[in-house]
């Protein structure tokens, strides 16, 4: 049975339910299954090492509650230690109604199952100057695999895993390497010189000559270098016409300078107007991350929900393999079976970063949907590959059409995508009965 664990330094005999422990190590030796946890006023330990313990271990989910308020974005509040029970009781409760292995969970899912837990959970992002990214989510980094965490939490958001509460921030990014660290300079129109000054300038009205002031100066008095005219009175020999920028390296002068975006980074140079733009949000789970949760579909980087039939892994997979014994008995059940999958998604995530690869990735799947029909079902089981049932058709006048949807589109200024499309056809490619995993791993050989 498990029991709520108290970090305490008061020496006090274990009830039912409850157990103290002085120190991180104390609990580990014990091998006691900890549903929650709960850190009293008189513990003179590190707190924020513990906790970081806590959620690196295998009690990552658990909730922890302090009797006096601490800031740290993995300590779930502050409470007495009765209203701690109760609500460690209850995120037990909302567990048991999971039937999952929550040994062998990937970070997605440990992400979901964090929140999930949690009523009303919101994940909140902290500014960090450091990251590559300027904000972090610390839950996220804490159950990641080593992944940006920026990266995967707006993957979660485009496929509505997670859904977004409030608006933090709006922030822009390097378009070669989606670091926001941006150093913005002014640097001279011509030549892109950063040698340039702002300095006070002189028109004159003889000769209509306008320069800068040092160069009308000469001997105390002030004469048009141009027509040699003596300029004594404002408003009658010359004005003073709006500051400009001067130009120490080609002598040019401009009313405005020029912006340039500098990633300190990667050394790109980018116009303002060119750069990324990212939206940085606290999020919810969304009723499709719970659903998700409950079904075990989680790789929706590369979907075509919304429309048609789309379907988890296991589903398809029984129609595949209904489809095939089918066929051994009916030879009619004519089908083909088809994979879609981006070649290149690592290589383009580490160029261009997530939000504009997966922008990429969603302008091609709507032009996908305007290929398949109805009848056709999809489903997705990693992020960057697509399976598509196709009843009583062949599959090679579709992945042709597929293939030129991709060769008449590719993003503007960006690397292009690579795309894979191999399919089996049944009866040609495909023996009488064959099991739906063979076919679909003769697809992948191929």
């Amino acid at each position: 049975m498990s029991s709520v664990c108290i970090f305490s330094i008061a020496r006090r005999e274990s009830q039912e339910g409850i157990e103290y422990f002085d120190t991180w190590e104390a609990f580990e030796g014990s091998k006691i299954e900890a549903s929650g946890f709960w850190i009293d006023r008189t513990w003179s330990g590190n707190i924020g090492t513990l906790v970081d313990s806590i959620r690196r271990s295998a009690f990552w989910d658990r909730l922890v509650f302090t009797e006096e308020a601490q800031e740290h974005p993995a300590i779930d509040g502050q409470c007495p230690l009765d209203l701690a029970r109760a609500r460690i009781a209850r995120a037990e409760l909302a567990k048991q109604g999971l039937h999952i292995d929550f040994s062998s969970l990937i970070p997605v899912e440990k992400l979901l199952l964090y929140m999930y837990v949690r009523d009303e959970y919101e994940l909140v992002p902290h500014f960090r100057p450091d990251a590559k990214s300027l904000y972090v989510y610390p839950i996220a980094d804490y159950l990641g695999s080593g992944e940006t965490t920026m990266d995967w939490i707006t993957r979660l958001m485009r496929t509505q895993l997670l859904s977004p509460v409030r608006l933090i921030n709006r922030i822009r990014m390097c378009k070669e390497c989606g670091s926001g660290h941006l150093s913005f300079v002014d640097v001279c129109p011509s030549c892109a010189s950063i040698e340039i000054k702002h300095t006070p300038s002189l028109h004159c009205f003889t000769c209509g000559h306008t320069s800068r002031k040092g160069d009308f100066e000469l001997e105390g008095t002030l004469v048009c270098p141009k027509c040699q005219a003596r300029l004594r009175h404002i408003g009658v020999d010359y004005d003073l016409p709006t500051a400009q920028y001067a130009c120490r390296k080609c002598n040019s002068f401009a009313m405005e300078a020029r912006i340039v975006a500098h990633c300190l980074d990667c050394d790109a140079k980018s116009e303002p107007e060119q750069l990324d733009v990212q939206e940085v949000y606290s999020l919810a789970l969304s009723s499709r991350g719970m659903e998700a949760l409950r079904q075990g579909q989680f790789h929706e980087s590369f979907s075509v929900t919304g429309e048609g039939n789309h379907v988890i892994p296991a589903y398809f997979r029984q129609i595949l393999h209904w489809s095939s014994v089918t066929h051994q008995r009916y030879s009619g059940m004519r089908f083909g079976v088809m994979m879609v999958e981006f070649a290149n998604v690592s290589e383009l995530l580490a160029q261009l970063g997530a939000a504009r690869v997966y922008a990429m990735m969603n302008e091609y799947t709507l032009r996908l949907r305007q290929v398949l029909r109805a009848s056709d079902v999809t489903s997705v089981d990693s992020a960057e590959r697509l399976w598509i049932f196709l009843p009583f058709s062949s599959p090679e006048d579709i992945a042709v059409r597929l293939q030129q949807k991709a060769d008449e589109w590719q993003p503007e200024n960006a690397h292009p995508f690579k795309l894979h499309i191999r399919c089996l056809f049944a009866p040609r490619d495909v023996a009488l009965g064959e099991s739906a995993d063979n076919i679909m791993q003769a697809l992948l050989e191929r």
